[in-house]
């Protein structure tokens, strides 16, 4: 209690430039729009890393030799990453867990037509302290029913669980990276496509610009020569004016 009277004393505010008003009031704190007045967050300067000795390195070198990974196939529709964290901690130490996320097509359409907007995810990757442990767990729960209490809606839901020799988180990490970077290198290069293609067509339609300046100096000429003063237009209007085809038509024939 007399931590949360300094607490309440501490923390006074102000509602539309009037007296200040404490927390210490419930009434106040819940139905009061309380305006606080937040200060800028100080910069925290990152201490630089320290350097590992050669006998630190070895040690954390001969921990990651240690652990294992699993892969899952498949996840239970909406099971989050802590519940599976959760559901395969029974069986050893859990390191870091990393589930696919599904496509975000998907997720607009269910998030529109069925109004869900709950993650779901596609399949994983879980890290166990020891590879001997991840093993035994692909092997015993592979094609095996969650199970769990009867109030869980992933108790009827299969394991889809393989344990993957000689593979380290940081092969994963590789792997996400090395498609990044193939990602990033497509966009470049369409990127690059379409700017080569926007300065060829403008190159076309300046070109086509100095063409017609040309022809339109050409034709001026020619009329200034000749003394006959037409519009501009009458070139326009005698091409279209011409016979461009001819076709010999058959006499009429008279009717007795």
């Amino acid at each position: 209690m007399e931590h949360h009277a300094k607490a309440s004393v501490d923390s006074s505010t102000t509602i539309m430039g009037c007296s200040k008003i404490s927390e210490d009031d419930p009434s106040t704190s819940s139905h009061a729009s309380i305006k606080s007045k937040r200060r800028p967050k100080s910069r925290r300067l990152s201490k630089p890393l320290k350097p590992m000795t050669v006998t630190e390195l070895e040690a954390f070198n001969k921990e990651q030799k240690k652990r294992g990974v699993v892969y899952l196939s498949w996840i239970p529709p909406f099971m989050a990453p802590s519940t599976l964290r959760n559901i395969l901690s029974e069986f050893g130490a859990i390191g870091r867990v990393y589930l696919t996320p599904e496509d975000p097509a998907v997720f607009r359409k269910r998030k529109k037509f069925k109004k869900n907007r709950r993650k779901n995810y596609v399949n994983g990757w879980v890290e166990f302290g020891d590879k001997k442990i991840a093993r035994s767990v692909a092997e015993s729960l592979n094609n095996t029913p969650i199970g769990g209490s009867r109030r869980s809606r992933f108790r009827d839901d299969i394991w889809n669980i393989k344990y993957l020799k000689k593979f380290k988180w940081t092969h994963l990490t590789e792997k996400f990276a090395y498609e990044r970077e193939i990602r990033e290198t497509r966009i470049r290069e369409a990127l690059v496509a379409a700017q080569r293609e926007d300065k060829f067509f403008r190159q076309k339609a300046e070109l086509s610009k100095q063409l017609t300046k040309i022809e339109e100096r050409k034709n001026k000429k020619k009329r200034k020569l000749s003394g006959d003063q037409k519009p501009e237009n009458s070139v326009d209007s005698e091409e279209n004016t011409r016979i461009k085809r001819q076709f010999k038509q058959k006499a009429v024939v008279k009717s007795a």
